[in-house]
């Protein structure tokens, strides 16, 4: 029974973890991108997507999309 209490504290840590760098990836992101929303007169919309691909922004997105696939450190 202390075994698996250990082991639901050591899971919640670790999604906690998680959690606040995927917000520190998301304020990286937002501080590269911007976008633009238009809408006509006949009901339609438009969205502009304008990003910048800074060193910062290409190292979160790696990041991002190695937490998402589960990467191993070697690749």
């Amino acid at each position: 029974m202390k075994r698996d209490w250990i082991l639901f504290t050591l899971v919640i840590m670790i999604l906690a973890l998680l959690a606040g760098t995927a917000s520190a990836d998301e304020k990286i992101f937002s501080r590269w991108r911007r976008t633009q929303h238009f809408e006509g007169e006949l009901g339609g919309y438009l969205d502009i997507t304008a990003t910048y691909y800074s060193a910062e922004y290409i190292e979160a997105l790696v990041q991002d999309e190695a937490r998402k696939n589960l990467w191993t450190a070697d690749e």
